[in-house]
């Protein structure tokens, strides 16, 4: 079949017995921005492609080989490349998980990543994070999408070893991909944008993660005039199923499509930039990064704490955010002795929710030690979830700390309707 792209994709929705509004609707996207691809009038963004591609089941080997694109190489990394570097890999269970529990705990969650960045950018010799500032960059990330950068020191190798590993990446690393071939040809952005006819301003937002989309044909002329043999193009195809919600399985054909907020993605992609500093610059406080059990049972704490179940007409989840937030992070912070004499208000109702719980715990070694285990590491989103874990239990399981802890959740909430009135 001699065809160009845009004809082809027709082709193979009206193979796939498909009008535009049914294609439409299962990729989630506007049906005149598909109408436009197939008739030419819009250039194919790889954004776009590996949506298509997804929504109609196409192979993606099918495709690389009708229009002798660049190969798409194999995310399954060898035994060699698990055993050199997988800590960085963070998989797309674990970003969804972290994506989810912190959406709507942004303060905790931004104060985590600064805090564990902080660690990775005092260690970098070559920094491009300042830690002065660095808690306003790492909101400015997550609120407003103003990106961190990946560090200096990551390698080619260690980038391509992420991609093997199946790890998510994102666009900051298929850019550094991009940046590290052209200088293995010692090349400046003058040769490579003559070599490969893609614009030299288009060439430096991608290698600087200042584009979130990268056009088909720019994505296959980089990845020819650099010789990369696919390299480039696979990070680039990669980054695009990130940036379309689409999560490879590994049945590529058979994949999920996941429809991100914006300041999810964004939040994502913070996540991932630590991950990135965290690993090259060794943090071992991120346990849950590594391919090791303690990850697999925090997943499967978020998964029991996600379950539905109910007190009466309460959302038991719900409610122990609720709980969760009468226990202020400053006194979390201060500790439970100085808290005591604390004449704060908000301090001294924490102290109280924590001494309920303390009470209702009992000698009990599991709950002992989730309480110890919070109280030290607050921040970090696998405590807190094995903390929502013992509060469930303790809210399902004992009635009276359920009335205990039900009474002070409506004094908060009567409490925070009489203020929004006053206001």
């Amino acid at each position: 079949m001699d065809m160009p792209i845009a004809a082809w994709l027709k082709h193979k929705r009206l193979e796939a017995g498909l009008d535009l509004r049914q294609l439409a609707a299962i990729a989630g996207t506007n049906q005149g921005q598909i109408s436009r691809v197939e008739t030419g009038k819009s250039e194919l963004s790889l954004n776009s492609l590996v949506l298509l591609v997804w929504a109609l089941k196409i192979d993606p080997a099918e495709l690389i080989s009708e229009f002798s694109y660049p190969p798409l190489l194999s995310r399954v990394a060898s035994f060699e490349q698990l055993l050199l570097s997988y800590q960085g890999c963070v998989d797309i269970r674990t970003v969804l998980a972290f994506a989810n529990n912190s959406e709507n705990r942004l303060p905790g969650a931004i104060r985590f990543i600064e805090r564990h960045l902080r660690k990775a950018v005092n260690k970098a010799q070559t920094p491009i994070l300042p830690a002065e500032g660095l808690l306003e960059r790492v909101q400015e990330a997550v609120l407003q999408g103003v990106l961190l950068p990946n560090p200096p020191a990551l390698t080619l190798r260690q980038v391509l070893i992420y991609y093997s590993n199946n790890a998510v990446i994102t666009m900051a690393d298929a850019g550094t991909c991009l940046r590290l071939h052209r200088h293995k040809k010692n090349w400046g952005l003058e040769e490579l944008a003559k070599a490969s006819s893609v614009n030299k301003s288009t060439i430096n937002r991608l290698e600087n993660n200042q584009s979130d989309r990268i056009s088909l044909t720019a994505a296959v002329n980089l990845d020819q005039a650099l010789d990369a043999g696919g390299q480039v193009f696979s990070m680039f195809w990669a980054a695009a199923q990130l940036q379309m919600g689409v999560v490879v399985a590994t049945d590529e054909i058979n994949s999920a499509r996941y429809y991100w907020s914006e300041k999810t993605q964004h939040l994502i992609d913070t996540f991932l930039k630590l991950a990135r500093w965290s690993h090259l610059y060794d943090d071992p406080e991120l346990p849950w990064l590594t391919a090791t059990p303690g990850k697999e049972e925090i997943l499967e704490f978020i998964e029991t704490f996600k379950t539905k179940q109910k007190v009466g007409d309460v959302d038991v989840p719900t409610f122990v955010r609720k709980i969760e937030m009468l226990i202020p992070g400053n006194f979390s912070l201060m500790g439970e002795e100085e808290a005591k004499t604390s004449p704060e208000a908000d301090i001294q109702r924490g102290l109280t929710v924590w001494t309920k719980i303390k009470n209702h715990v009992g000698d009990d070694p599991f709950g002992i030690r989730i309480l110890k285990l919070y109280s030290q590491n607050f921040l970090e989103f696998d405590y807190i979830s094995a903390f929502r874990v013992l509060l469930r239990e303790l809210l399902m399981n004992d009635h009276s700390f359920f009335n205990e802890m039900k009474e002070m959740v409506d004094e908060e909430n009567e409490k925070n309707v009489t203020k929004r009135k006053d206001d």
